[in-house]
């Protein structure tokens, strides 16, 4: 299932320095992951599960922020290879609005179907019990998260092997790219549909350079990032 929520920051590690990139233009080109797709609005259904923020399929174990609720959006067509982690939506029923963060999937509904955190449901339609299914519509959202963006390290993350994940973002990041040598040449690194960047020979060099550009090619290019297993980088900037 694909939630939603907002998590709390645990062991951060190290501080870099960003170079941040805003770019705009009359035509966007489409996302290489396609998760521009989550733009604009849609009509939908909704069902509840309990919530699987620490154990989604997002991988967001130790990020937490408390303050944010969660959802399910459903179909594959919706999770784009988990470039939809960390995105917001804004949902709306029949008695109210709430603002999410995806952070698991649910691989057996149809797309433009979320599945609720229960407490999110009780917000946006009161009798959402007794109805089972209910109508919504949903949009994604800026999110409004505290701070900057955070790149963390898989456990087991080396020089000769690297699994980043980037999270606590305004808007969902479309791809990743690593540089060794100052950025003078960038490598792209591929997203698996576990929400990590994996280059499984790793890159050789910590620390290394790092860029990642949005769904709406906003960049932000952070340097001097470490590679080490399981920590967690507090950037410093945002898109």
């Amino acid at each position: 299932m694909l939630a939603l929520g907002l998590a709390s920051v645990a062991a951060l590690a190290g501080l870099a320095h960003a170079r941040v990139h805003h770019t705009t233009a009359k035509v966007r080109p489409r996302s290489s992951s396609g998760v521009d797709g989550l733009m604009g609005s849609r009509a939908g259904s909704a069902t509840t599960y309990g919530g699987n923020w620490s154990g989604g399929a997002c991988l967001f174990s130790d990020y937490d922020q408390g303050s944010f609720a969660g959802v399910a959006i459903g179909g594959a067509s919706d999770w784009y290879g988990s470039a939809s982690c960390g995105a917001c939506l804004s949902v709306t029923g029949a008695t109210g609005s709430a603002t999410v963060m995806v952070v698991d999937k649910c691989p057996e509904c149809e797309a433009g179907h979320l599945d609720l955190f229960q407490d999110i449901a009780a917000q946006v339609d009161v009798n959402y019990s007794s109805k089972g299914v209910f109508d919504i519509t949903w949009e994604q959202v800026d999110c409004p998260v505290f701070g900057n963006m955070q790149f963390k390290n898989k456990e087991g993350t080396s020089a000769y092997y690297f699994a980043m994940q980037v999270r606590n973002i305004v808007e969902p990041v479309d791809t990743l790219e690593v540089s060794t040598d100052g950025g003078a040449s960038w490598t792209s690194v591929h997203r698996e549909d576990f929400n990590y960047f994996v280059n499984y020979s790793g890159f050789g060099a910590s620390p290394i350079d790092v860029r990642v550009t949005s769904m709406t090619g906003k960049q932000v290019v952070q340097s001097g990032i470490t590679v080490s297993d399981g920590t967690v980088i507090q950037g410093s900037s945002q898109f």
